[in-house]
C-alpha cells in the first residue's frame, strides 16, 4: 500500500500511450497526491475533468475534501463541500465525517457542530463516528 508515485507515473504512462482517462483513474490520481502533501495538483486534475467534459462526482469531490482535511485545511475543505452542495450533490456520511473529524483536531467544534446538524437533517446516514461525534458536542456545548 501506499505506492502513489507508481500511480502517479502510470497515469502518465497511460496518457503517453494514448490511453483515455475517465472520471475513475482521474478520482483516483486525486486521491494520490493528498498523502504526498499535493492537494493543489488534486484540484488541477478536477480542472481537467471539467475540461474533459467529465461530469466530477461525489467521490471526486469527497477525494478532494479529504485531501484537505489530511493536510490540515479543514477550513478549506467546508467552503469545498459548501460549493459542492451548491452544485447539487448530495455528500456521503464520509466527506462529512472526514470534514467533522479535521474540525474537532483544531478545535473547531462550533463550526463542526453546524456541519453535524446539517448532516443530521439532510437524508445522510450517520456512522459511529459521527454519533461520537455528535455526543461529544452535546457534552461540550451544555
Amino acid at each position: 500500500m501506499g505506492h502513489y508515485e507508481t500511480v502517479i507515473t502510470l497515469s502518465k504512462q497511460m496518457e503517453l500511450a494514448g490511453i483515455s482517462h475517465n472520471v475513475y483513474t482521474l478520482s483516483i490520481l486525486i486521491n494520490c497526491f493528498s498523502p504526498l502533501n499535493h492537494v493543489d495538483l488534486g484540484f488541477s486534475v478536477l480542472s481537467k475533468i471539467i475540461k474533459l467534459g467529465f461530469q466530477p462526482d461525489t467521490v471526486t469531490f469527497s477525494t478532494l475534501i479529504n485531501g484537505l482535511r489530511t493536510v490540515g485545511k479543514a477550513a478549506q475543505a467546508v467552503e469545498v463541500l459548501n460549493e459542492f452542495v451548491a452544485r447539487g450533490y448530495q455528500p456521503h456520511v464520509h466527506t462529512y465525517t472526514a470534514i467533522i473529524k479535521g474540525l474537532c483536531k483544531i478545535g473547531e467544534t462550533t463550526v463542526a457542530s453546524g456541519l453535524l446538524k446539517k448532516m443530521e437533517e439532510g437524508n445522510c446516514f450517520r456512522n459511529s463516528l459521527s454519533k461520537g461525534c455528535s455526543l461529544i458536542f452535546r457534552c461540550t456545548l451544555q
